[in-house]
C-alpha cells in the first residue's frame, strides 16, 4: 500500500475536488487535512513531506467523499470563524456568513452606549456572542426555537 505525504494528499485532493466542480478546491483540501491532522495550514507546508497514516488517512478519505457531495467545510470541521471568533457549527444551525459580519460591524458602529438586544433564532450564537465580546456592557439575550441549536 502506498504511503501518502501531506503534499501528495493536498495535490491529489485538489485535482479530485476540481473535477467535482468545487471552486475552492485547494483551500478545501488544505482545511480538511489540517482538521484531520490537528495542524494549521502553515504546519502542513512546513511538514509537506510528512507521511500520513491510518487512521488519519481513513478519516481524510471520509471527509473528501462528503465534501465532493457538497457538504460544507464548516459542517465537516464543526467550526466557522466569525468576527475573529471560532464557533461550533453542525447541521442543526445555519453557517454564519461573511455578510452577517457587516450587520454586526454596523450595529457596533452605530450604537455607542449600553443597550439591550434580543436575538431570536440565534443558531450558532455568532451574532449575539460577537456583540457581547465587543461590547461587554450591553445586555444581550439570544434564543432559538431549536433546543438542539443552542445545546
Amino acid at each position: 500500500m502506498k504511503t501518502w505525504t501531506v503534499i501528495e494528499l493536498i495535490e491529489w485532493t485538489t485535482k479530485f475536488f476540481e473535477s467535482s466542480g468545487i471552486l475552492s478546491a485547494r483551500l478545501d483540501a488544505e482545511l480538511l487535512l489540517s482538521h484531520v491532522l490537528k495542524k494549521d495550514r502553515l504546519q502542513l507546508y512546513l511538514g509537506f513531506d510528512m507521511p500520513v497514516f491510518h487512521p488519519n488517512l481513513s478519516a481524510f478519505r471520509t471527509l473528501i467523499k462528503k465534501r465532493s457531495n457538497r457538504v460544507p467545510i464548516s459542517y465537516l470541521t464543526n467550526s466557522r470563524e466569525f468576527m475573529s471568533l471560532s464557533f461550533y457549527v453542525d447541521e442543526r444551525v445555519l453557517i454564519p456568513r461573511p455578510e452577517t459580519e457587516i450587520l454586526v460591524e454596523t450595529v457596533l458602529g452605530l450604537q455607542k452606549t449600553p443597550c439591550h438586544i434580543l436575538e431570536i433564532g440565534t443558531g450558532s450564537g455568532a451574532i449575539a456572542v460577537s456583540l457581547a465580546v465587543n461590547q461587554p456592557t450591553w445586555k444581550i439575550i439570544a434564543t432559538d426555537i431549536s433546543k438542539a441549536a443552542v445545546d
